[in-house]
């Protein structure tokens, strides 16, 4: 992916914040602001889609908690 400083590679504090934010989508009380965050780095953290998938009941909980 091109950006403007070079190409972008997540660093294990990265890594560490996305997996934070994965686990608060279980917490009702913190589901917005995970998923606030979580959309605006999907386009920094190429890996993300794979993150969410292979977490363990969060394509549940996004599915049921949609709109």
């Amino acid at each position: 992916m091109n950006h403007p400083h070079g190409p972008f590679v997540p660093n294990v504090h990265d890594d560490n914040k996305i997996y934070s934010l994965v686990i608060d989508l279980m917490n009702p009380a913190n589901r917005d602001l995970a998923l606030l965050e979580l959309s605006k780095k999907r386009e920094q953290y190429d890996n993300l889609a794979l993150v969410l998938w292979h977490s363990f009941g969060i394509a549940v909980v996004v599915c049921f908690c949609a709109p």
